[in-house]
């Protein structure tokens, strides 16, 4: 019953904002001042709200509104009244923090994983009392110090914020992350995808200890060989990669990942690809960005079957820099050439008119890496045919 009240409630908000818009031009879409139990807490705390745990709910508007709470007021106040006050929740959601430096230190530990037990990394941890922020490990444990009743803050790129009180000494936590739902209900965020097969290549000139980190934009997925918050292998000229942890010879390094996709991002030059004609053009524009022959066949070997799904699809490389929107490589020693190949694409006919995109192609001198992989993207033809 509650549920049903609070929703009517914002229902009737909204419908009053709207016509006080039509009056006033009032902005309905900036937050109001929320109101729990008489203190203010954040629009995150307001969506965290149990409607159960609700006794009574105000609304104020327009004078109202300004006359307590001035011109902060003026996009509305929403008062809430809870049948128990719960001290926890206002102090995590409070609008405001201030150090707590004079109260016991607490070693906080754990594991990072999403409602499927997947472990999760590059999560952003933040104490919001101090501002001091940290990621956990790629394994998805994490370590920190804080003090006695801060609040700590768990959040991905593509999932939604939890928030934990430090309230007891050598606290181990497993925190559970969901899939954020602006991803679903944002129509400027289509949603997240999966960068697939990113494979790197390491060509020295002569046998080197090689030191490499992925800082990715998004949620690794799979590694192998294992990736332990980098790779330290031994490369050697003829492309074979000897891992030090695994103590075992690779081809490549292989990883995944995902990641939101950045529609501000969104390619408007590429190639239109008739099912039929995927081999020769891969083959061709592949070996034009600088892949050789062994690269390319890896290539064409992983993504023809996904392609050939399709009987057109829309093609865009992202190349070298542009790359590193996706990712950027940490290498020591830094290569003398590098060859970066991310391939975006979806399903698309034959009627869908492309500016066709300008490949450049690299030449490879000295030490060389190389890496390629893809994403299948959601398909805005229509904002971007010609």
């Amino acid at each position: 019953m509650k549920t049903v009240i609070l929703y009517i409630s914002l229902f009737f908000f909204c419908l009053i904002s709207w016509s006080q818009e039509k009056v006033t031009g009032w902005k309905i879409n900036s937050n109001p001042i929320y109101i729990l139990d008489g203190k203010e807490i954040n629009p995150l705390g307001f969506k965290k709200i149990d409607p159960n745990t609700i006794d009574t709910i105000n609304v104020l508007k327009g004078e109202n509104a300004k006359a307590i709470y001035g011109e902060r007021g003026v996009n509305g106040v929403i008062l809430f009244k809870s049948k128990v006050i719960d001290p926890t929740f206002l102090k995590l959601y409070a609008v405001n923090f201030t150090t707590n430096e004079n109260k016991k230190v607490i070693n906080l530990s754990g594991k990072i994983m999403d409602c499927e037990h997947t472990v999760l990394n590059n999560i952003t941890i933040t104490n919001l009392n101090t501002n001091e922020k940290n990621t956990n490990q790629t394994d998805g444990t994490f370590q920190l110090k804080c003090h006695k009743e801060d609040v700590i803050s768990f959040k991905g790129v593509n999932t939604e914020e939890v928030r934990i009180l430090a309230l007891k000494k050598d606290l181990k936590l497993s925190i559970t992350l969901k899939e954020s739902d602006s991803i679903i209900t944002n129509p400027t965020r289509p949603g997240a995808v999966i960068i697939k097969k990113p494979v790197i290549y390491l060509y020295p000139k002569q046998q080197t200890e090689v030191d490499l980190k992925i800082n990715f934009n998004g949620n690794l997925l799979t590694t192998f060989p294992k990736y332990n918050n980098g790779w330290q292998v031994t490369a050697y000229p003829d492309g074979k990669i000897y891992d030090k942890t695994t103590k075992r010879f690779y081809n490549s390094l292989f990883w995944d990942g995902k990641r939101n996709f950045d529609t501000e991002n969104t390619p408007t030059t590429g190639f239109l690809v008739e099912k039929e004609q995927l081999s020769s053009f891969l083959i061709e524009k592949l070996e034009t960005i600088g892949l050789n022959t062994t690269e390319t066949n890896d290539f064409i070997q992983f993504w023809l079957p996904i392609l050939e799904a399709n009987p057109y699809n829309f093609i865009h490389f992202k190349i070298n820099e542009a790359c590193d929107s996706i990712s950027i490589n940490e290498n020591r020693p830094q290569p003398d050439t590098v060859i970066r190949v991310m391939m975006e694409f979806h399903k698309s006919d034959k009627n869908h008119q492309v500016k066709e995109q300008n490949l450049k192609s690299t030449s490879r001198k000295g030490f060389t890496l190389v890496e390629w992989g893809g994403s299948e993207i959601p398909n805005n033809s229509k904002q971007n045919s010609l």
